[in-house]
C-alpha cells in the first residue's frame, strides 16, 4: 500500500464541499449585513463600494447591490471633478462581471446607467463590446437590449443595424433577437406610404424566412417572424346589432371590436324626443371596454316607439333606427340582415398580406410538409394560411391538419381543441352570412365546441342548440340578451351541470338536456 496516492471517498468530498459552502455563505451574509448597515452613510461610501464590488465580482446577479452602487455614484458625481475617470473604472469592473455572467440583467442595466452619466461617452467602444458578446452567444437577449440602447443613443443609421441583423441571421437562423430587431428596423429603412414595409422588400424577407425554416423547420424564431411579416389587418369597428327590449326596458348594442364607454353616445332619439342613455357592460367585467353594452330606456307598454341612435366616434355620423311596435316585446337590427357588406367576416382579419403572398407561403409550407410530415410549426402555419385565404373553402383540410397536430403534439392538445372550436363556430356564422340566413335560431350541434366565443355575433339569438359538444362553462349565456331556450343534450360535459341550477341562474331560460 505504500507509495500509492490516497483517493478521497465520496463522503469526504461531499463534506469538504459542504464546509466550503458554509464558509462562503458566512462571508456573504456578513458582508451583506455590513453593507446594509453602512448604506446611506456618506462617510463610508468608499467602503461600501469596495464591499459591494467584492460580492458582485463573483455573484453579479445581486440586483440590490447595483442599486446601492447607483445611489453612491449619484452622490459622488456631484463632488468629483474627473467624472469620466470614475465611470471608466466602473465600466471596466462591469466588463469583468460580464465575463462571470454575460446574461446578468443587473450588469447590463448598470452599464446603461453608467454610460448615461458620462460627459463624453465612448459609444463605438460599447458597440464593439456588444459585437464581442454576441460572438460568444448571438442569442443573448440582454446584450441585444443593451445594443438597441447603444444604437439609439449613438444614432447608428438604421441601414447599418439592419445589415448587422442580416449577418447574425446568416450565421445562425435560430436567433429570435435578430429577427425581432429586424422587424423594428425594416419599417424605418423601407417605409411605404402608410409607414409599413414596402412590398418589394417584404417579398425579399419572405424568401429569407423561407430559407430559415427550410434549414431548420423546428426552430420557432423564423416561424414567428413569418407571422409578423404576414401582419394582422386592423379591423374597423362595426355595429353588429341593436336591440330594444320592452319588458326589461333596455337598449343593447353589440360591436365587432371592444369599445370604451366614453366612445358611446350619451343620448338617443325616442320618437323625436332626446332620451338620456347610461351604458354599462352587458356581462359583469372589471374592464372599461366591452363588445356589448346595455342602457336602460323607458318604453311604454301600449305604444309604438321609433329609436334612433348615432355612435359618432365609432361609426361616424351614420344613424341607426329601429321601430318597436306596440304588439312587440323586442325589436332588433342584426349583422346578418341589416348590416351586410362584401367582407369575409373572419378570414380577412387574420392577415393584411395580399392573396398571392399567402398562396406562395402556403405552397412553400406544403412542400416543406412533404419533407417534414410531422413538423408542428409547418402544420400550424398551414392552418393559419388556409384560414386567412378562405376558412370555408379549406375547412376540411384545416380540420384534418388540426387532428394531425393533436396526434403529433399531444402536449398542446387543449390549444388545438380550442382552435378547432373557434374555427368551427366562425365557419358556421360565415355560412349563415353567405346564405343570408338568420341567427335567431342557431344550430351549433356536433361542432366539437369546447367554448362559445364570438358572442358579439350571437346577441340576437333566441334559440340555441349546443347538443353533442364538449362545453364546460355556461357563463356565456349572460351575454345573450334575447336567448329564450338552449339545448344541451348529449353534451359530454353536461353530466356535471345541474339543469335546475342553470334555470335558477338564468330565470325564464328553457334548458333542455
Amino acid at each position: 500500500m505504500h507509495g500509492r496516492l490516497k483517493v478521497k471517498t465520496t463522503a469526504q468530498q461531499q463534506e469538504e464541499k459542504r464546509k466550503e459552502r458554509e464558509k462562503k455563505v458566512k462571508i456573504f451574509t456578513g458582508a451583506m449585513k455590513q453593507i446594509f448597515t453602512q448604506r446611506g452613510n456618506d462617510e463610508l461610501m468608499d467602503s461600501t463600494l469596495q464591499l459591494t464590488q467584492q460580492i458582485l465580482a463573483s455573484n453579479p446577479d445581486v440586483y440590490t447591490l447595483w442599486n446601492i452602487r447607483k445611489e453612491i455614484f449619484v452622490k459622488k458625481l456631484e463632488v468629483v471633478e474627473d467624472i469620466d475617470k470614475l465611470l471608466l473604472e466602473e465600466l471596466d469592473f462591469l466588463q469583468n462581471c460580464l465575463q462571470v455572467n454575460p446574461k446578468s440583467y443587473g450588469v447590463w442595466n448598470h452599464r446603461m446607467f453608467t454610460m448615461l452619466k458620462m460627459k463624453t461617452p465612448n459609444w463605438p467602444r460599447e458597440l464593439k463590446l456588444c459585437n464581442l458578446f454576441l460572438q460568444y452567444d448571438e442569442r443573448n437577449f440582454h446584450c441585444w437590449d443593451y445594443r438597441r440602447f447603444v444604437v439609439r443613443e449613438s444614432k447608428v443609421p438604421a441601414e447599418e443595424e439592419l445589415n448587422y441583423t442580416t449577418e447574425k441571421i446568416k450565421e445562425n437562423f435560430s436567433n429570435y433577437s435578430s429577427w425581432h430587431n429586424r422587424s423594428k428596423l425594416l419599417p424605418q429603412v423601407f417605409p411605404d406610404e402608410s409607414g409599413k414595409v414596402k412590398e418589394e422588400e417584404l417579398l425579399k424577407e419572405f424568401e429569407l424566412v423561407q430559407n430559415a425554416f427550410f434549414t431548420d423547420p423546428n426552430d420557432q424564431s423564423a416561424w414567428f417572424y413569418q407571422r409578423w411579416l404576414l401582419g394582422r389587418r386592423k379591423e374597423e369597428t362595426r355595429l353588429l346589432s341593436l336591440i330594444i327590449k320592452r319588458t326589461s326596458k333596455t337598449l343593447v348594442a353589440s360591436f365587432s371590436q371592444p369599445v370604451k364607454k366614453c366612445d358611446l353616445c350619451e343620448s338617443c332619439s325616442k320618437s323625436g324626443e332626446e332620451t338620456l342613455l347610461i351604458w354599462k357592460p352587458l356581462a359583469p367585467t372589471q374592464s372599461n371596454v366591452s363588445h356589448t353594452w346595455v342602457s336602460e330606456i323607458n318604453l311604454q307598454t301600449d305604444e309604438s316607439s321609433m329609436i334612433s341612435v348615432v355612435f359618432p366616434t365609432i361609426t361616424a355620423d351614420r344613424s341607426f333606427s329601429l321601430e318597436i311596435l306596440e304588439t312587440q316585446d323586442s325589436a332588433q337590427l342584426s349583422w346578418e340582415k341589416d348590416f351586410r357588406d362584401e367582407s369575409n367576416l373572419f378570414s380577412d382579419t387574420h392577415t393584411e398580406a395580399k392573396t398571392f403572398v399567402l398562396e406562395n407561403e402556403l405552397e412553400a409550407c406544403q412542400i416543406l410538409l412533404e419533407e417534414e410530415p410531422d413538423n408542428k410549426w409547418t402544420m400550424l402555419t398551414i392552418v393559419y394560411l388556409m384560414k386567412a385565404l378562405d376558412g370555408i373553402k379549406h375547412a376540411e383540410a384545416i380540420a384534418g391538419m388540426i387532428d394531425k397536430l393533436m396526434e403529433t403534439d399531444p402536449m398542446r392538445k387543449g390549444y388545438y381543441q380550442h382552435l378547432r372550436s373557434k374555427f368551427n363556430l366562425e365557419n358556421k356564422l360565415q355560412h349563415i352570412y353567405n346564405e343570408k340566413g338568420s341567427i335567431k335560431e342557431l344550430d351549433l350541434s356536433n361542432q366539437s365546441l369546447i367554448t362559445v366565443n364570438r358572442l358579439e355575433y350571437l346577441s340576437t339569438c333566441e334559440k340555441l342548440n349546443l347538443s353533442q359538444n364538449n362545453i364546460t362553462n355556461f357563463d356565456f349565456i349572460q351575454s345573450l340578451p334575447l336567448l329564450k331556450s338552449i339545448y344541451l343534450s348529449n353534451n359530454n360535459a353536461i353530466s356535471s351541470i345541474n339543469v335546475d341550477e342553470l334555470s335558477d341562474k338564468f330565470p325564464g331560460l328553457i334548458v333542455t338536456v
